[in-house]
């Protein structure tokens, strides 16, 4: 006569499938690489700094102060603001249309990782241009802010502002900065 295999043991427990541990253990691990190479990767590339490479162009701030003047330059915020006040500074810039854009990379919390939650920015519409004409050229301060569409703070992470002409593309200004949790 054969004997049904045991489904309890001698205490009273059911006995755990035998893939139960190795799969806890391969899950735990997995979790464990990718959390390593998000750390290792994150940020991999990202230079703080400017870049202007347009003629004209003395200067690009960022900061969390909406100032009449350009305040001192932030490249890390240690506190995650509700706006940014861009300025750039021009002297002898071509008059044309310029656009602006903002990107957002790297650096996400686990929560807005594993939530999605939606870190997209807004530069501001309204644009304050403090501007001299010149001819075909234009020098003062052009001032645009950029915001979260919620009204929330901004989401940690690293950013690049561009400013780049509106008629052909070519880049006039880039500042790229961190903001800190």
């Amino acid at each position: 006569m054969r004997v049904p295999p045991q489904t309890a043991r001698k205490d009273g427990r059911k006995k755990r499938p035998a893939w139960l541990l190795p799969a806890i253990v391969g899950l735990l691990g997995l979790v464990l690489v990718v959390g390593i190479l998000r750390v290792l990767l994150d940020g991999a590339g990202f230079e703080i700094g400017e870049k202007t490479p347009g003629a004209g162009v003395e200067d690009i701030v960022v900061s969390g102060e909406d100032t009449l003047y350009p305040p001192p330059d932030v490249e890390t915020f240690s506190v995650a603001p509700a706006a940014l006040h861009v300025y750039l500074v021009v002297e002898g810039l071509a008059a044309d249309e310029l656009e602006a854009s903002v990107e957002r990379s790297g650096r996400a919390t686990v929560v807005s990782w594993v939530l999605s939650e939606p870190s997209e920015l807004e530069v501001g519409d309204e644009r304050e241009e403090r501007l001299v004409r010149d001819g075909g050229s234009v020098s003062g301060l052009i001032k645009f802010s950029i915001r979260s569409p919620s009204g929330d703070t901004i989401t940690p992470g690293d950013y690049t502002v561009r400013v780049q002409s509106a008629t052909n593309d070519a880049l006039v200004a880039e500042k790229s900065f961190v903001v800190l949790e």
